[in-house]
């Protein structure tokens, strides 16, 4: 049971958790796009649908908490759990290279997909502060502990393994 509700239960509260209390951790004022990595985490292990879900569990929790329209961020996520399932299976997800390379596709997609929404929705003065100087210092940050991530969540994996039922298994 828990092997199901991990994917929603872990970056909803990240989501919380960057919102307001892990300032303390800020890097120039920049936090490390933690419900990102774990976004891509769980749509990678799981699949696409797993990856969608729980992107838009965490981007209306995100529109919920931010001033953006109701459905911004829902969408950048949702895409981006969707395409993070697309690598299931094809990807080998060793424990140092592939989660950089899988996360930091995902940071600089979901800065694309920002700056595409922000200009439809009407607001232009995003593109500037999308890409300003820190965002290389929050990619840097979230990179640095994205192997950390996904070592925790590969070890509750472990921990909490899917029950399967009879028949036959893969």
């Amino acid at each position: 049971m828990m092997w199901y509700i991990l994917p929603f239960v872990f970056p909803g509260l990240f989501v919380y958790l960057t919102s307001d209390i892990l300032f303390v951790i800020a890097i120039d004022g920049v936090l490390p796009e933690i419900v990102l990595m774990s976004l891509v985490y769980f749509g990678n292990s799981r699949d696409r649908l797993i990856g969608q879900l729980t992107g838009l569990v965490c981007g209306l929790t995100l529109d919920f908490l931010s001033a953006a329209p109701l459905g911004f961020f829902s969408l950048i996520f949702t895409v981006l759990g969707y395409l993070a399932g697309l690598s299931k299976g094809k990807l080998y997800v060793d424990p140092v290279f592939s989660p950089l390379l899988l996360v930091g596709v995902a940071y600089f997609l979901k800065s694309l997909l920002t700056i595409l929404l922000a200009g439809i929705f009407g607001f232009p003065e995003v593109r500037d502060i999308v890409f300003a100087g820190n965002y290389f210092v929050g990619l840097l940050y979230t990179l640095v502990l994205t192997p950390l991530f996904f070592a925790f969540f590969k070890l509750l994996d472990k921990l909490m393994p899917k029950r399967r039922r009879g028949g036959y298994q893969d």
